[in-house]
């Protein structure tokens, strides 16, 4: 008997029958009788089994011994088993009824589909298997334990979810008596319950390991940003640190200038200063990041330079520092700015007359370079706290969002979308849902009528003319810092709307494509690491969200099927 809908049966009005005895009226009624009970009992059953699931969206254990008590209960078996199928092969992971010795051998069975046994063909035909006699049929083999066992009749019925082989459940009874149209569409009906619970706890795990990332980044953030709020007073802004650093190193080390410098690429510049005398310095280039200078070396060396007179090594030590002589430097100090190994600039100190700073001093210096260091880092942990903090937000947003929205996709897609745009400083945010040959755009945030028509009426194939249908094909994020540089990009979207730089990330579920994220730029603006992180994490949760509706639909549906069902046997009754 194989899997699926079965046509409901046609009501007809027929005359009035002729009375019939007082014994015939009653034997009609008692079996009527034992009809509506089967069928309260059957209702009952999966009413309980959908109320186990919701109950326990994370324990298949008491769902799966739920469903064979009731399968061996309501079915008159001896013994039931339901396996689970991990792509290659076949695991007991629940029994009822079973000895001791079958017991033992469903704990270490490994069976791989085949046409041995019911259960073996029943996960490699994807159909239900019922044998009203195994040890009579001649198409099976059955091992030794099953004639030990006794089992003469046997039903087998696959876990399906898409036609993907999930498990298999099976009973059995010692003697040959064949299970009835109602039995066996009552264990399909359990099997499907099982395939529902089994898929719950997929999404639901997945949703509870994302949420516990999510707090265990935010706690962690959060305890960053409140040490580092005892470490900085100026959490947000370096600047501060610097202009009290350069004042507080030039009045203690009695040096009438001080300057810090932050490393720029290949040079150093300038970015903040202090003058005893309340004379500024003339503003000097940025300078070179080479040993050659005081302060490059100082910083390539990751070591304090200190010369109680810097002009005999002028020439031969430092000649990319023009301005020694011309500013008449005699002492100075170089000290870098170091930090767990990464050196961010400097502290530079000179005076006009020869002589070297005291070794308190420098000690003094070398501890304002390390607190400058900190201080940078406060700022640079700061921004990406912060900018960590409104994703995080954002992510849990769409949760919210994701929870409230049982049955409509829509609003999922939209506070995606706007959170994409706005936490990765985008243009335009498009979503795209595949119908297996085409992406279709399914939301636009921040998108003209014009630019939404041109979508519309051009879905998007998969293939490397698009960096959608490029995501699509390859099944993985697009980075595509400048369209107009891309030989093999076609897609006219750009002559719409001008963007350069796109992201494109798939929503995958396994390697199934579910769709496309889209967000882009109008100029050449790579996204960061963080960014692309980001909205691959909003992919995964759109995933949950596709899936959260599906399963909410499968199951009204089949609680709509099973309500009509029993409304009707109730009528017939």
């Amino acid at each position: 008997m194989e899997r699926g809908a079965k046509p409901k049966a046609k009501i007809e009005a027929r005359p009035p029958a002729a009375r019939k005895s007082r014994k015939g009226d009653g034997s009609t009624s008692r079996q009527l009788e034992r009809r509506l009970t089967e069928a309260l009992e059957q209702q009952a059953a999966t009413s309980g089994i959908l109320h186990a699931i919701s109950r326990s969206p994370t324990d298949l254990d008491s769902v799966f011994r739920m469903i064979l008590e009731n399968a061996t209960r309501l079915c008159g078996a001896s013994v039931a088993t339901l396996w689970l199928f991990d792509g290659e092969l076949l695991r007991s992971v629940a029994h009822q009824n079973a000895s001791p010795e079958f017991a033992e051998y469903l704990a270490r069975a490994r069976i791989r589909p085949s046409r041995e046994t019911t259960t073996r063909r029943a996960a490699l035909e994807r159909k239900t298997i019922h044998v009203a006699d195994l040890l009579s049929d001649p198409d099976y083999a059955p091992p030794e334990f099953q004639r030990k066992e006794k089992v003469r009749t046997v039903l087998s019925v696959p876990l399906l979810g898409q036609d993907t082989l999930v498990g298999v459940v099976t009973l059995w009874r010692r003697e040959v008596r064949p299970f009835t149209d109602r039995q066996v569409a009552l264990v399909e009906t359990f099997a499907d319950q099982a395939v529902i619970a089994i898929e719950n706890v997929r999404l639901f795990t997945e949703l509870q390991a994302r949420n516990r990332d999510l707090t265990i980044a935010l706690d962690q953030q959060t305890a960053t940003s409140e040490i580092l709020q005892v470490i900085s007073a100026s959490p947000s802004d370096v600047q501060p640190v610097l202009d009290a650093v350069a004042k507080r190193a030039a009045r203690l080390c009695e040096a009438p200038f001080a300057r810090l410098l932050l490393v720029d690429g290949d040079v150093l510049r300038g970015m903040a200063e202090y003058s005893l005398d309340g004379m500024s310095q003339p503003r000097t280039s940025p300078l070179p990041l080479k040993r050659t200078s005081i302060n490059g070396r100082a910083v390539l060396d990751r070591a304090t330079i200190h010369h109680d007179d810097v002009v005999p090594l002028l020439d031969s030590e430092y000649p990319d520092a023009p301005n020694a002589r011309r500013l008449g430097l005699r002492a100075v100090l170089a000290v870098p700015l170091i930090r767990e190994g990464n050196a961010y600039g400097s502290i530079f100190l000179w005076r006009r007359e020869p002589g070297l700073f005291s070794s308190d001093q420098v000690t003094l210096v070398e501890t304002f370079a390390r607190q400058v260091a900190i201080a940078i880092d406060n700022v640079r942990l700061f921004r990406a706290t912060k900018e960590a903090l409104e994703q995080q937000t954002a992510t849990s947003e769409l949760l919210k969002v994701i929870g409230r929205s049982a049955f409509d996709l829509r609003p999922v897609f939209e506070t995606l979308a706007e959170n994409a745009v706005r936490l990765c400083a985008a243009e335009r945010g498009l979503i795209f849902r595949f119908d297996g040959q085409l992406l279709h755009l399914a939301v636009g945030h921040n998108v003209s009528a014009k630019l939404r028509e041109f979508f519309e009426r051009n879905p998007i194939a998969p293939g490397r003319g698009s960096n959608a249908g490029r995501a699509a094909v390859e099944r993985r994020t697009i980075h595509n810092q400048d369209v107009l540089s891309d030989p093999e990009y076609s897609y006219g979207g750009h002559k719409v709307d001008p963007y350069r730089t796109v992201l494109a990330v798939p929503m995958l579920r396994g390697t199934e494509l579910l769709g496309v994220i889209v967000i882009y730029r109008h100029e050449v603006r790579p996204f960061t690491d963080n960014q692309i992180a980001l909205i691959e994490t909003f992919a995964d949760q759109a995933v949950i969200a596709i899936q959260n509706v599906r399963l909410f639909k499968e199951l009204e549906t089949r609680n709509r099927d099973l309500t009509e069902a029993l409304e009707q046997q109730t009528a017939t009754s």
